[in-house]
């Protein structure tokens, strides 16, 4: 098989928001993997000419095709890539990684109370909500997305090359290098990586490394307003912080391509391309 490996360099840092909050907007510590697809989604759309939500349609007996649903055009990724991961690739503190800062924003809240409370001088006026925001300037990291099919490389190749920001529209990054490289399964059970992983892919591990809990991309959370269980969803996954070993889990299966880094996959979601 072949994989796309992308080296990217944020600007001054990232906000991906986290969908469980409404008043507060804290952000992921760590870029997340649909961040990650959906950074590659811009580039595909803009390639397909697509637009930044499609509907999806289903037949019915009379046979129509009615409106299901609408979703993300990160959906259109899902197609072409079947999993996608990344390592760090700045020096950061050996025990504390990236940090999460918060910013106070006054907010109107004319909105959300009652029209008793509308009224000059009012203390109901204005709120105070916190938002999340990861500085990390020159902060660079290696992707590498997984093609789900030969044919689709190229196309993810290119798209690659148009990735302006990873996260929130403010997030931006810069493209610094997409190659192509070849990568094959490896039947071991230890291995030493650098990239993201599944906690659940692997039995042991050993080396500076932290743990927290990501977004998993899949089908049902690109559809639009539809995710009622937003923690089926997440998925603990290990950030080294410097190269680490790690036990394989029956679970998973090591990916190790022509320039020497290894991956640790889940098995249920990843085809080989062949």
């Amino acid at each position: 098989m072949r994989a796309v490996k992308v080296k990217l360099e944020f600007h001054w840092g990232f906000i991906s928001r986290r969908p469980t909050f409404t008043a507060a907007q804290p952000s992921t510590v760590y870029p997340t993997l649909t961040s990650l697809i959906g950074a590659l989604a811009y580039g595909l759309a803009k390639l397909k000419g697509v637009p930044e939500v499609l509907p999806k349609f289903m037949p019915v007996r009379k046979g129509k095709r009615v409106n299901l649903s609408y979703y993300s055009s990160a959906i259109r990724v899902l197609d072409y890539c079947s999993w996608v991961t990344y390592r760090i690739d700045s020096d950061l503190e050996p025990n504390l990684g990236l940090v999460e800062t918060m910013d106070l924003s006054k907010v109107s809240l004319v909105l959300g109370i009652r029209r008793g409370n509308i009224y000059p001088g009012s203390p109901y006026l204005w709120g105070v909500q916190p938002h999340g925001k990861v500085y990390a300037p020159t902060l660079k990291l290696t992707v590498t997305y997984f093609p789900r099919r030969p044919e689709a490389v190229n196309e993810l190749k290119s798209a690659s090359w148009l990735i302006t920001r990873v996260g929130s529209r403010e997030s931006v990054v810069s493209v610094n290098d997409v190659r192509l490289v070849d990568a094959n399964i490896v039947d071991i059970k230890e291995v030493s990586t650098k990239y993201t992983l599944p906690r659940e892919a692997i039995e042991f591990i050993n080396g500076r490394h932290l743990i927290t809990g990501l977004f998993v991309p899949s089908e049902e959370w690109f559809n639009l307003m539809t995710v009622k269980d937003v923690s089926k969803h997440i998925t603990d996954f290990v950030i080294p912080l410097e190269l680490v070993k790690v036990k394989i889990s029956p679970r998973a299966l090591v990916i190790v391509d022509e320039e020497g880094d290894a991956y640790v996959l889940p098995k249920d979601r990843v085809e080989q391309a062949r």
